[in-house]
């Protein structure tokens, strides 16, 4: 596959069928990550602009739903988790291995929850929910 918008276009196909079906088998997808973790620059704004915004942002705001994160906060953690996934994921040799999206994503969640703590530990203790925790 050498076209990336015709790529991007597939992935995006895919996960919309996976909001009806669940279906995790998503060869676009994957070979998306793949030309992303290579270091193609497209695949990576791709990623996290375009095809998985929602889902990151998702992650980041239900991690975040018991601290009392400003706007600033919730986009710190997100782009906390873009530098992580970025940083850590390539080298992770199994996550694009076969073309299950599962492990990608559970990876992507695992960043997000990691990024939430990063920016929660700068907070003040005052900025917790605590009452929303019980």
């Amino acid at each position: 596959m050498t076209d990336k918008s015709e790529l991007i276009r597939r992935c995006l196909d895919e996960r919309k069928s996976f909001a009806t079906t669940g279906e995790s088998y998503s060869p676009a997808c994957v070979e998306l990550f793949r030309l992303a973790f290579a270091g193609d620059e497209v695949a990576w704004e791709a990623i996290f602009a375009e095809v998985f915004r929602r889902e990151v942002y998702g992650f980041v705001v239900a991690a975040a739903r018991v601290r009392r994160f400003s706007p600033e906060d919730v986009e710190d953690a997100i782009q906390k988790t873009r530098l992580a996934f970025w940083h850590y994921a390539p080298k992770t040799a199994t996550l694009a291995k076969v073309d299950d999206l599962a492990p990608l994503i559970a990876y992507l969640k695992r960043c997000a929850m990691s990024a939430v703590a990063l920016v929660a530990r700068k907070l003040p203790p005052d900025s917790y929910a605590l009452n929303e925790i019980r």
